[in-house]
């Protein structure tokens, strides 16, 4: 009867996925959101085949704030509702 090394074929397996999941993410270095010209971020990933950006990175771009009120997000003009 042959004896194999379960453990280290999970091991294995484990440290694969991780690489795989770094190599992924590397993909993604560099990414940039640029808003007429400009670069509003530099913090895209790609997540199921959506791009997803820091909501304060976008407002900042557009002269805006982010804030959250009873269980939603609201993006405003600086400087108040006037």
């Amino acid at each position: 009867m042959r004896r194999t090394n379960v453990t280290g074929r999970v091991f294995a397996m484990g440290a694969a996925g991780i690489a795989c999941a770094g190599m992924a993410l590397a993909g993604q270095a560099g990414m940039k959101l640029l808003i007429n010209g400009s670069v509003a971020s530099e913090r895209v990933r790609v997540i199921g085949g959506e791009f997803w950006v820091p909501m304060k990175d976008v407002a900042r771009a557009l002269g805006m704030t982010v804030s959250t009120k009873a269980g939603s997000i609201e993006l405003a003009r600086e400087g108040g509702a006037n």
